[in-house]
């Protein structure tokens, strides 16, 4: 009875004791007995749990970790492959519980005794009472950060380094890791200005150890090698993982040997073989070392390294013997053994990955220096076809691949097409011969391809016996207990399965139809396969037919090559045409392409030679002229004048290269032929065509042989268009494809030839009104969820959107609004390849990135001139609209509900925010007022654009021609001057005694030049004035040529600009690439948006700390000479990108 009295007591007494407990532990309370519950639950429960799944996921992480050995390795893992992400994910989901249950951020009771005790009160203004919550968010950014979500893992620990800016050591530790991530999103130029201004003051040896390990990998993401290896060597002496120690220990070694300190690479390389690594790391480490010997005995060096290769345990690392034999005898100058060697090491490459990539490069770089480039294009194509973005030559290989890929089909065209019309002059006992020798060729090639298939066969079955191997450990690790597990969390099925797919296929490059080597082929074998089916069921005659058939469709039949020989005279003159095409072609690879000037001068002759009735003769002499022009080689270029005078006298080279002052009229047109189109561009952008016209038929006249004759005659042909002469404008562009059929700005005249087209083409409907439009489907697309139309229209900054406008199809033309939308895209919005649909009147644009870009298209749409005059006095509506959101009209929604959504969801919203072009200023805000005033004329933000705009206001009367004071006498240009263009009818300064310029009326008067404010006394903004696209570089391995490169190609995408790239210089930075002109700060705008979406040019800057601005010239001098590149990103980004 008594023990029973005691034990009720006792739970009684725990019964209150708990209630107590859980009651005086609410995290609304603050006292010591709180703080130190929440810190052991935290502690030992849900931060103990999250620390296991992150430790599970990092090991997948380095468990994933496969580095390139042919380049400089990784220093990290890292988590993008995504492998972690479940564990990852489950770590951050008890970080956040430990912060939603555990989090303490109630003050204590203030202890006024103590506030003057500098330690009690930096315990009292702390913002987390909880000793481990700075934990829980360190654990949770590193959890974002293997899981490849870096933008979420910055914003963790910026949170740290705000909220926990008590600790010095904790906030170091978390910029480092911010750091870290900005530089794995590619933003070196700020994860250099966080590593570049942290204190060491602080730092423990384990944080001097993150920090240098975390600056060494950002600058030899920079490509800065010299920088890396400081630190690098404090990350060795400080490292206590194993794994990660010899990582350091390898990348050092690389970068002393790539900057050329063999000695120490060649130590570096052997203290980490002494510390027992991985068999791969250690193999790559004795391959370099050879590399970097520094002994004398060249043969003794090789004799190892064969004995590796015969290694059966080195199989699969063949290729890396052979090339680092290769190396060693090209750094010895013995070309001729370094080609055999990498000829070796592609062949002998069982992986065909990176390892083969490089030996292929570097094979073909040695072809490419020698002039041979018909055997280094297949080295550069098979590279092309392993390499992937991350490869640091990757835009140079695949431009050089594609490059010589066209010039070998060309020389194939030409050497087949040679060789056929010999067999055809042949008698035919000899020809037949011939035949027969080639057909031998061919099946002692085959022999030797199935020789080699039974080698893979043998290798295939030794990879089953790996295979069988990997099932059996993993059926005894299991022990019969197989519980389920997601396949690619088992790493031994995904070995498994990597094995068996690479017996089957070989190693295979990521992409779309993998596994189809010759779609062409595949087809002809089912064709085959259906032909043999219905073999029964032909008669002896048919049968007889389809073996003719057959035995020319087969290349070991005689029969074959009889029927591609050209016998016949017709068969001959089209053989002649492949030859001349392709042989032209050619030369203009040389020249254009290769800069191979000898072979290019060489390929023009011998194409003059065989095709002297060519009136391309007349194009392959202009071009040897320029060539030596360019070389400085007078005489040369002289005597191809006297070439075209001679033989081609009709050519229009040829009228200007007779006249006495020939020199003078192409001198002329070098200085003045871009400043006359950039002109002649404002003149098409500001609407005054007949000015365009005028320009177009001066240059025509006066130098009929300028490269831009095609984007001139595109301009009046669209200037003929704005004049609303269709018929014309279509004469004009047929005109214009039919002489330059292969110009830069053939494809938009096709573009718009198209557009026409299709806007005459009929459209069933009626024009009843607008919202007639109400009840139909916007875009057709595929079905939606039930979801989707139970939830209604949403807004989605994000989602691919459409502009649309509604028109009556009696008041505007569908071909007309075709054609001034698709004007106004490559014009003003720089972009040719929208998707433009119409239909009963209205028309829709897409292709528009997120709902902020097609709100800025809108509001430049309507502002048009040419839109503006198409619409004057017209009923239309015009709205953008998500794709998403689009899907719902038609399907139980309706234009008038997407009205009303837009008006109170999206349309109220961009009002309700604050003006994107009102700057905050430290001074000067008188001028930055009357700035961003000026600003706020051209863009305004907030525009009702659903609201129907029956009458427009009275059109602005267009400039047809130039005022009576300034109309110039004859066909010269018509040039309209402002603050940043001068004169561009300018007659250069000759020493020639007997040619005297042609004299020409004086350019239109100058305009005043505007009274501009300037912001913080050194920038202005003129949306008018002409504006440079800049590059600013501030550090990294950049490359003006592979740069260049890039850019050049994304320009081709706007022919209509005419716009060159450049180097300058400017104060402050390391090098600066300038693209212009752009002839206004919209256009400007445009540009820059479409530039930073190109995926090619910021592979071929990577690893550069760059940044991208647009300025006009007056500001880019002022850059030039204060280098104060902080006030004008200000500006720019207030001004410009109303941020």
């Amino acid at each position: 009875m008594e023990v029973n009295l005691k034990t009720r007591y006792l739970v009684i007494l725990l019964s209150a004791a708990s209630a107590l407990l859980l009651y005086g532990c609410s995290v609304k309370k603050n006292t010591g007995l709180n703080r130190a519950y929440h810190s052991v639950t935290t502690r030992y429960n849900v931060y103990f749990n999250a620390n296991e799944s992150f430790k599970r996921g990092y090991d997948r992480v380095e468990e994933d970790y496969a580095p390139n050995y042919s380049q400089i390795i990784d220093v990290y893992p890292s988590g993008k492959s995504g492998v972690a992400k479940s564990d990852m994910g489950r770590a951050v989901t008890k970080c956040e519980k430990a912060l939603k249950e555990h989090s303490i951020k109630k003050k204590p009771k203030k202890n006024m005794n103590k506030t003057r005790d500098p330690e009690y009160m930096a315990f009292y203004n702390k913002e987390e009472f909880n000793t481990m919550i700075d934990d829980v968010w360190m654990l949770m950014g590193r959890a974002k950060f293997y899981s490849g979500d870096y933008l979420a893992a910055s914003s963790i620990f910026t949170y740290v380094m705000k909220h926990f800016s008590e600790d010095p050591a904790l906030c170091a530790k978390a910029a480092i890791w911010k750091a870290r991530s900005f530089k794995e999103m590619d933003w070196l130029y700020e994860a250099d200005e966080i590593l570049s201004n942290l204190s060491d003051e602080h730092f423990t040896p384990e944080i001097n150890c993150l920090y240098s390990g975390a600056y060494a990998d950002l600058k030899i993401k920079q490509y800065e090698l010299k920088e890396a290896l400081p630190f690098l060597e404090t990350a060795i002496s400080l490292e206590k993982d194993k794994m990660q120690k010899r990582r350091f220990l390898f990348a050092a070694g690389q970068i002393c040997q790539e900057i050329g300190e063999d000695q120490k690479a060649f130590m570096l390389y052997e203290e980490l073989i002494s510390t027992n690594p991985p068999y791969e790391m250690a193999f790559n480490a004795k391959i370099r070392q050879t590399e970097v010997y520094g002994g004398q005995d060249r043969e003794k060096i090789v004799k190892s390294l064969h004995r590796m290769a015969k290694n059966d345990k080195n199989t699969d690392y063949q290729d890396q013997v052979y090339y680092a034999i290769g190396n060693i005898y090209l750094a010895d100058k013995d070309t001729v053994n370094a080609v055999e060697n990498y000829k070796l090491s592609a062949e002998k490459s069982t992986r065909h990955g990176k390892e083969k990539a490089q030996s292929l490069i570097t094979l073909g770089g040695l072809y490419y220096e020698k002039g041979d480039y018909f055997n280094a294009q297949p080295c550069y194509s098979e590279a092309a076809t392993i390499i992937d973005h991350e490869h640091r030559d990757y835009e140079k290989i695949s431009n050089l691949a594609a490059i010589l890929d066209e010039l070998a089909k060309d020389n194939e065209t030409v050497t087949l097409q040679d060789s056929l019309q010999k067999l055809a002059a042949m008698p035919k006992e000899e020809r037949v011969a011939v035949i027969k020798n080639v057909i031998k060729k061919i099946e002692e090639e085959e022999k030797a391809e199935r020789e080699r298939q039974e080698q893979e066969r043998l290798r295939n079955k030794q990879l089953d016996m790996e295979i069988e191997n990997v099932a059996i450990m993993d059926r005894r690790a299991l022990g019969g207990n197989q519980r389920a597990e997601w396949y690619f969390y088992n790493k031994s099925a995904v070995e498994k399965g990597k094995l068996e797919f690479q017996r089957k296929y070989g190693v295979r490059k990521l992409e779309d139809n993998w596994n189809r080597k010759n779609k062409t082929i595949i087809f002809s074998d089912e064709l085959a396969e259906n032909e043999d089916a219905d073999e029964d069921m032909l008669d002896d005659s048919a049968r007889a037919e389809r073996a003719l058939a057959n035995a020319e469709n087969n290349p070991k039949s005689v029969e074959y090559y009889l029927r591609q020989i050209p016998f016949t005279e017709e068969q001959k003159i089209r053989s002649d045409v492949m030859i001349a095409d392709a042989l032209f072609n050619m030369g203009v690879v040389y020249n254009e392409k290769l800069s191979d000037y000898p072979k290019a001068e060489a390929t023009f002759n011998e194409f003059a030679r065989r095709f002297p009735k060519d009136k391309r003769v007349a194009d392959g002499y202009f071009y040897c002229y320029q060539m030596f022009k360019k070389q400085k080689d007078e005489g040369a270029a002289d005597s191809y004048a006297r070439k075209l005078v001679a033989e081609c006298p009709e050519s229009n080279y040829a009228k200007i290269l007779s006249q006495p002052d020939y020199r003078l009229k192409l001198e002329r047109m070098q200085a003045e032929q871009d400043s006359i189109y950039a002109a002649t561009y404002k003149e098409f952008v500001a609407g005054n065509f007949k000015n365009v016209i005028d320009n177009v038929d001066y240059v025509e006249k006066e130098y009929p042989v300028s490269p831009l004759v095609p984007k001139f005659l595109l301009l009046k042909s669209l200037s003929v268009g704005k004049m609303g002469e269709r018929d014309s404008l279509k004469s004009s562009l047929n005109d214009l494809l039919v002489r330059y059929p292969e110009s830069d700005v053939a494809s938009m005249a096709k573009d718009v030839l198209a557009l026409m087209n299709q806007g005459q083409t009929p459209m069933a409907g009626s024009a009843a009104g607008l919202m007639s439009m109400r009840d139909e489907q916007i875009v057709g697309r595929a079905e939606i969820d039930e979801d989707a139309l139970a939830r209604g229209f949403r807004v989605s900054d994000d989602s691919p959107c459409l502009f649309c406008i509604v028109t009556n199809p009696d008041d505007v033309q569908e071909n007309v609004l075709l054609y001034e939308t698709a004007t106004y895209n490559f014009t003003k919005f720089l972009v040719k390849d929208f998707d433009l649909r119409v239909k009963n009147g209205m028309l829709t644009v897409a292709g528009l990135e997120n709902i902020e870009e097609a709100q800025w298209y809108a509001d430049g749409y309507v502002k048009d001139e040419g839109i503006k005059k198409m619409l004057n006095g017209k009923e239309y509506k015009c709205f953008v609209i998500s794709e998403e959101n689009s899907d719902l009209i038609g399907r139980g929604f309706t234009l008038e509900d997407y009205e009303c959504f837009y008006r109170d969801s999206i349309a109220s919203r961009r009002k309700s925010k604050d003006n994107g072009f009102k700057v905050e200023l430290v001074g000067d805000e008188k001028a930055v007022e009357e700035i961003t005033k000026e600003a706020k004329l051209d863009i305004e933000e907030g525009e009702d654009l659903m609201k129907a705009k029956v009458a427009a206001p009275a059109e602005k009367k267009t400039e047809t021609e130039a005022p009576a004071a300034q109309k110039p006498e004859g066909n010269v240009p018509v040039v309209k001057q402002d603050s940043a263009l001068t004169s561009v009818v300018k007659t250069p300064v000759l020493d020639q005694k007997q040619v005297v310029a042609p004299e020409k009326p004086a350019p239109p008067a100058e305009k005043p030049k505007k009274e501009l404010k300037k912001y913080k006394g050194l920038y202005t903004y003129d949306k008018d004035a002409s504006h440079k696209f800049v590059i600013l570089v501030n550090g990294g391995p950049f490359d003006f040529g592979k740069a260049k490169a890039a850019i050049d190609k994304h320009n081709a995408s706007q022919p209509l600009l005419n716009l060159s790239v450049s180097q300058a210089s400017v104060k402050g930075a390391k090098a600066a690439v300038v693209v212009g002109s752009l002839p206004s700060a919209d256009v400007a705008k445009s540009y820059l948006m479409q530039f930073v979406k190109n995926a090619e040019v910021k592979n071929a800057l990577k690893g550069v700390s760059y940044r991208n601005i647009v300025i006009s010239d007056d500001n880019l001098k002022v850059l030039q000479e204060t280098g104060n590149i902080n006030v004008y990103m200000e500006l720019l980004k207030k001004v410009y990108l109303g941020r």
